[in-house]
């Protein structure tokens, strides 16, 4: 984890020292509405979710963005064969579920962007701090159940898109991020459609 930190802390660094741009439209703020998916054992365990994720970056070239970003996925649905199995272990009978898991985020971000005639290409790496909300919700023929229980841990986010500008201010593109956080092995991939505003 600390060799991570440092190498993350020498890219911004390194990125940081690099020729700055004109000072007109060195700012942008982006609001990607997406959808979060499970991957891993967990998808045996919870359904996608629905995520909202705005970000706001500083250009500092034609090639580096650095930025904060701001993750919230909305609501991971426990599936029922779940917790029916985890009744069943316990000799009980599954009547209704309403439990679920939601993950908020926040993030350091840098984005290396490569021109392709009309359209941006990219590749964007975060490192930063999950929070974690499992809300055991079910009712059992013999019991029910209501548990809350929270984590925060570290993670990371890497992912790729396209951008197009539509005019010398908006912005969209299309991006696809795989995100994981460390403590729980817990991954998920998340498409993304995006629109953004330069300024």
């Amino acid at each position: 984890m600390k060799k991570l930190m440092i190498i993350l802390a020498g890219v911004f660094f390194a990125v940081s020292s690099a020729e700055v741009l004109a000072a007109d439209k060195q700012y942008e703020f982006e609001i990607l509405p997406a959808y979060s998916m499970p991957i891993g054992d967990k998808a045996d365990m919870v359904e996608g979710s629905f995520r909202v994720n705005m970000q706001g970056g500083y250009n500092v070239n034609d090639k580096f963005t650095l930025g904060l970003e701001f993750g919230y996925n909305l609501s991971h649905p426990m599936k029922d064969s779940f917790m029916e199995a985890l009744g069943t272990a316990n000799g009980k009978t599954l009547v209704s579920n309403d439990a679920d898991i939601k993950i908020y985020d926040i993030s350091a971000f840098v984005k290396y962007h490569h021109e392709m005639g009309d359209y941006k290409t990219y590749v964007h790496f975060g490192f930063g701090f999950y929070h974690i909300k499992m809300n055991l919700d079910a009712t059992y023929d013999l019991a029910d159940y209501n548990l809350e229980s929270t984590d925060n841990d570290w993670g990371m986010n890497l992912g790729v898109g396209v951008q197009k500008d539509i005019t010398d201010s908006f912005f969209g593109l299309l991006e696809i991020r795989y995100h994981k956080i460390f403590d729980g092995d817990i991954m998920f991939i998340v498409p993304a459609v995006v629109c953004g505003y330069r300024f």
